[in-house]
């Protein structure tokens, strides 16, 4: 059974440039643990998603903790989307990652959508283990269908929902083609899984962030997912398989 009897604590790291980077730590006050999750959120998302807040507990279960923390936020001096870019969002996870890995023996992230490309910018050290969920591969091919549009400073994506974003967003993700994200996995060379929606966009790309990774590294495909794991059980397929490839390195590490 599940342990819904667990800790949050807020915090806030301060930047290099003068914004605060905000964030929740979630933990069982009785079983503190060693093992720290990361998770970096998609693009347009933020930390409270459902599919992020349900796996905490079955995170903490398996003897981790876990931190969210926004790459943009309404709250005090937090980013705007419209004004970062894919090396912001990296710069301020290795931030996060630099501040707490000293607290924890083993660090691993997982990485939503377009929180792929950020891990990979980033380049983290002394990562154990990621797992990406339905990761953001080729770039250039996520812009291309979409419906954007350039307005004074920022351009405009609209997904019924009109989001602002700064130009260089979209213009940076030329470098981060087939061949520039096979450049960016091979210089990481972590341990990698990745597990694809098989009903949505990169259900049918035969390549992606695990191709150029460890030999220890894996990709699953979860039929019948969306983007977002919303449609039926798929949810608790996609939190039983990331568990399962952590586990292996939660256990040689620890």
């Amino acid at each position: 059974m599940l342990n819904l009897n667990y800790n949050e604590d807020k915090w806030h790291i301060k930047t290099n440039d003068d914004h605060l980077i905000h964030g929740t730590t979630s933990y069982l006050p009785n079983n503190r643990s060693s093992n720290l999750v990361i998770i970096v959120h998609g693009l347009t998302d933020h930390i409270n998603e459902y599919r992020y807040k349900a796996s905490i507990p079955f995170l903490l279960n398996e003897n981790y903790e876990v931190i969210r923390f926004s790459l943009y936020t309404g709250e005090e001096k937090g980013r705007s989307l419209s004004e970062c870019n894919l090396q912001i969002h990296a710069d301020d996870l290795n931030e996060v990652i630099s501040t707490y890995s000293k607290d924890y023996k083993n660090i691993f992230l997982i990485g939503f959508s377009y929180g792929a490309p950020t891990i990979f910018t980033a380049q983290p050290t002394n990562i154990a283990a990621i797992s990406l969920w339905d990761p953001t591969y080729d770039l250039p091919k996520i812009w291309d269908i979409q419906d954007i549009q350039n307005k004074d400073k920022y351009t405009i994506l609209n997904w019924g929902v009109e989001f602002l974003f700064n130009p260089k967003m979209i213009k940076e993700s030329k470098y981060y083609d087939i061949e520039g994200c096979n450049k960016l996995a091979k210089q990481l060379n972590a341990n990698v899984q990745v597990i694809t929606a098989k009903d949505d966009i990169f259900g049918n790309d035969k390549y992606s962030w695990n191709n150029n990774s460890s030999s220890l590294s894996e990709r699953i495909f979860i039929e019948e997912a969306d983007h977002q794991f919303n449609n039926k059980n798929c949810f608790f397929d996609l939190v039983k398989n990331t568990i399962r490839y952590l586990n292996k390195f939660k256990e040689s590490n620890t």
